[in-house]
């Protein structure tokens, strides 16, 4: 349940959606009211025709709806030349950004709240009678008013959007939210059951291909406590999964349908799955670091957010792979990718890229040197000095020039003795 309330809530029409019905019921009530008033509002535009009325209200919804086409349009243009270089990341950023939402929603709330209250004017021609909703008008033409300012508000966002510095404190806080939901600080004491060992069980395999976005594990837990089975998982959140691939086995009384419970996406998303979180910063750094860009001003930028995640991950314990239940037996066992093996997965590919750029090189290591200063009992240690060591025999096997290379593993050196000399 708390996944598919986050995921309406990223969606881009979701709040749109809700904006159109908010302004249909608003246009409502201030029908009501100028009927329950009628010709005792005194308003400045109390004195309009129908005539007018529909001039104003027409003039608005052409122009809102009109403005916010071309708007998205020419936006989707840039994010579609942004994300060549920075990474598809880019338009998914745009799609679950709030603020783009609600300006969007804004836009199509105003038209439908105009098109609304245009329908209920009437003049003499028409039916024999007349009215003009002069407090519905006046309501329009300040949302009007209030679509410029959010125009102007949206462009200087997009502008602010695409820089480097925003797409790098964006992903360094999908990182650093992964971490503080998936790792808990201070979850108290691990459970010390052993985890059983699966045999003859059933092997269930998947229906669908797609992603592995999340895996209701709660329910999951609950359902096997009440069938009395037990659950091995095969799969975790970011794993793909083809067609009657195996996901779990199964032991217990009654069956119970593991697929059930997992969500599948053709895209992948830091929800449940801390690898992808962990990519996103990777990527970034990268394609700085490509031929195509030779940019390591902006790699190390990247560097910097994802310095911000890793300080957070080092500093947590793995998660419990045998999950319990109320009577503190294990009913699920999952499969989860160790923070050692992600750290190493991390460095492995920056390595290469980063050993073909000096200050690319010389900005990893400081990032690490800093992480391992904050963290100085960290289990961790010796795996990120093993990490620089290996960076800096790539370095040594690079296309640097010589003083390169000496400046490179002089600072190699005297990273290892310093996080080395108490181990």
């Amino acid at each position: 349940m708390e996944y598919l309330r986050s995921h309406i809530f990223n969606t881009f029409w979701f709040i749109p959606v809700v904006m159109g019905a908010a302004a249909i019921g608003l246009a409502q009530l201030m029908l009501a009211i100028d009927i329950q008033y009628d010709g005792q509002i005194n308003l400045s535009l109390a004195s309009l025709g129908a005539d007018g009325g529909r001039g104003i209200l027409v003039a608005i919804a052409g122009s809102v709806l009109g403005v916010a086409a071309t708007s998205f349009a020419i936006t989707m243009s840039v994010l579609a030349t942004a994300s060549s270089t920075y990474g598809p990341r880019l338009v998914q950023n745009f799609m679950t950004d709030r603020r783009n939402q609600v300006i969007l929603g804004a836009f199509g709330a105003t038209f439908l709240y105009c098109l609304t209250v245009l329908r209920d004017i009437r003049s003499g021609p028409d039916d024999g009678s007349v009215f003009v909703p002069t407090l519905a008008i006046n309501v329009a033409i300040g949302l009007a008013i209030f679509m410029v300012l959010a125009l102007v508000y949206f462009i200087h966002h997009i502008a602010d959007s695409v820089q480097v510095a925003t797409l790098v404190d964006r992903v360094s806080h999908n990182l650093v939210s992964a971490v503080n939901r998936l790792y808990p600080a201070n979850e108290g004491k691990k459970s010390t059951n052993e985890i059983p060992k699966i045999i003859k069980s059933q092997t269930q395999r998947a229906t669908k291909c797609g992603y592995v976005r999340s895996i209701d594990l709660k329910e999951l837990v609950s359902d096997a406590e009440k069938n009395g089975a037990q659950i091995e998982l095969l799969i975790e959140p970011g794993d793909y999964v083809i067609g009657d691939a195996p996901i779990a086995h199964v032991i217990g009384d009654r069956e119970l349908t593991v697929q059930d419970y997992l969500t599948f996406s053709n895209v992948r998303t830091p929800y449940q799955d801390i690898r992808y979180a962990l990519e996103q910063p990777v990527d970034m750094i990268i394609r700085a670091l490509s031929p195509s860009m030779n940019d390591p001003y902006t790699a190390i930028n990247a560097m910097h957010g994802l310095s911000a995640g890793l300080a957070l991950l080092i500093d947590r314990d793995d998660r419990e792979i045998g999950l319990c239940d109320d009577q503190d037996i294990v009913r699920v066992i999952t499969k989860i990718t160790d923070i050692d093996q992600m750290i190493r997965t991390v460095y492995r590919t920056l390595r290469n890229d980063v050993s073909t750029s000096i200050d690319a090189t010389l900005g990893l290591i400081d990032i690490t040197d800093a992480l391992l200063y904050d963290h100085e009992d960290s289990q961790y240690r010796s795996l990120l000095v093993n990490e620089i060591t290996q960076l800096g025999v790539c370095v040594t096997n690079s296309s640097l020039d010589e003083g390169s290379k000496q400046d490179a593993v002089t600072r190699v050196k005297r990273f290892v003795v310093t996080h080395t000399e108490d181990l």
